[in-house]
């Protein structure tokens, strides 16, 4: 045992990266079973009904442990590069001894005029912020985090400055500092060329660049209670600032309905991966898990033949067996198992696609992979949604500026090539939402007569809408299946 454990200690985890994410999936599995969820139904799996639920912001936040992470992971890469430099020429760091103070100098004002350009900023403003502010903007520049990062460099500098005031490096210690001083005027300068870019950008560039925070606008489909301290008032709503962000998500959605990939969309709807189509999509993402085990067996035993040489035996044998009891495991019909595995490679609720030329697809609500042209495709969609849901529930109910707005909405879509459900799907999605609060557009009737009678796809319109309300609306009803009455109601009416 002595011996594995000293075997163990030379690789670490890189050694039994299978074994590792056998654990993970092992307590994942204690988790599930604990909170007894592997009997829940599809419904209650996917709604979340709690009495309470604080406001969260609608834009993705920034995680600090990540940054911290990727920080520490470039300045190891630099520390290298810079003692190669300082050997070569040592010559240089004397003579910056000398003149050290002036370093520290150029690094504070610096950094004072970082801090003054971003008191200017923080209060600026354009029309067209009205589902979101300069803050948020910022946040999608990492402004703060670059900002912080120049503060703290100038804190490293001032601090080891204050130490090689002597002009003296006598030891490593002090070789050590300076480096320290070195990366703390790199991170600094860089620091303030990025934020006095970005705010130029920001204040002097028309390029409207900040839209893109509208293509997370379909996350408020996954919220309960949503902060909207960032919205504008009514007043703010005006018919130009209003056109600017429809058009910029109507451009987005159309450009991807252009791609063939989605014109070949022939029926799409928002289903459970727990229901009838769980031993299908179960199986793919039972395929993808074992695959990446075997691989991390692969790299693992690679590892440990280059690492441990004759020694790696028992840590080769012992990944194996772990590797061939989890994918054991994956086969037999344990529901806790199965839940974990989908929440891991795939999801238990997402869109279920289905194309012209016989292929399916499943599209997961969240996953650890790569967004593909169908991901975009919905994101952009929901994202639209998401801002005539914003626009009336949270903002203005004003009938003739929204009418106004959502006939534009229509008339672009006659540009699309391939007009089907899948490509106008948001068309009928928004007009649920006006009718939904008592504004009905007779222009949707004419694009549903063009679209869904001449193929007799009354049948699978209902379908995909149910699915499409049930998904956007379970955080607006008390009930799960609230939305029903209405959207029946709906469906009357656009069909008469």
């Amino acid at each position: 045992m002595e011996k594995f454990m000293g075997l163990f200690m030379k690789v670490s985890i890189w050694g039994i990266l299978p074994v590792f994410l056998a654990v993970i999936v092992l307590l994942s599995t204690v988790m599930v079973k604990c909170m007894k969820k592997d009997v829940a139904t599809p419904i209650e799996e996917f709604s979340d009904k709690k009495k309470c639920h604080k406001s969260e912001k609608l834009y993705s936040k920034v995680n600090y442990l990540s940054e911290a992470y990727f920080l520490g992971c470039i300045t190891l890469a630099i520390l290298p590069f810079l003692a190669i430099f300082n050997a070569k020429y040592d010559s240089y760091i004397y003579e910056m001894i000398k003149k050290i103070e002036v370093a520290s100098s150029i690094v504070t004002g610096l950094t004072a005029i970082a801090i003054t350009m971003a008191v200017v900023i923080i209060v600026f403003d354009k029309r067209y912020y009205i589902v979101f502010s300069i803050r948020e903007v910022l946040q999608k520049y990492k402004f703060s985090e670059c900002l912080l990062l120049v503060s703290f460099s100038c804190l490293i500098v001032s601090g080891t400055t204050m130490t090689l005031l002597n002009g003296k490096i006598d030891s490593d210690f002090d070789v050590w500092r300076f480096m320290a001083l070195e990366i703390g005027v790199i991170y600094n300068i860089v620091g303030v060329a990025y934020t006095i870019g970005v705010i130029i950008y920001i204040m002097f560039i028309e390029q409207k660049s900040e839209l893109s925070l509208l293509g997370q606008l379909y996350r408020r489909f996954w919220l309960h209670r949503v902060d909207t301290l960032h919205f504008k008032d009514k007043e703010n709503w005006s018919r130009e600032a209003v056109e600017i962000n429809i058009e910029y998500l109507i451009e987005r959605y159309v450009s991807i309905c252009k791609r063939k990939h989605i014109a070949q969309i022939e029926d799409i709807e928002f289903v459970t991966t727990m229901d009838c189509y769980k031993k299908k999509w179960y199986g793919k993402a039972r395929d993808k898990f074992v695959r990446m085990m075997l691989w991390l067996l692969v790299l693992s035993t690679l590892i440990n033949i280059v690492v441990l040489i004759e020694s790696c035996y028992s840590i080769i044998f012992f990944n194996i067996i772990i590797t061939v009891m989890t994918i054991a495991l994956t086969y037999l019909n344990i529901e806790s198992i199965q839940l974990v595995i989908m929440r891991l490679y795939s999801d238990t609720w997402g869109y279920y696609i289905y194309k012209k030329n016989g292929k399916e697809l499943f599209i997961p609500r969240v996953a650890l992979r790569i967004d593909n042209i169908y991901d975009k495709y919905i994101m952009r969609m929901n994202s639209l949604n998401a801002f005539f849901c914003i626009w009336m529930n949270y903002v203005d109910k004003d009938q003739e500026h929204i009418q106004k707005m959502y006939e534009e909405v229509i008339a672009w879509f006659e540009d699309v090539k391939t007009k089907n459900i899948a490509t106008c799907f948001p068309v009928f999605t928004i007009g649920y939402f006006l009718f939904d609060n008592d504004i009905k557009i007779n222009n949707i009737k004419e694009l549903y007569k063009e679209i869904v009678l001449p193929e007799n796809k009354q049948y699978a319109f209902k379908r995909i809408m149910h699915s499409q309300i049930f998904y956007l609306t379970k955080n607006f009803n008390e009930e799960v299946f609230g939305y029903r009455e209405k959207l029946d109601l709906y469906l009357k009416w656009i069909e008469s």
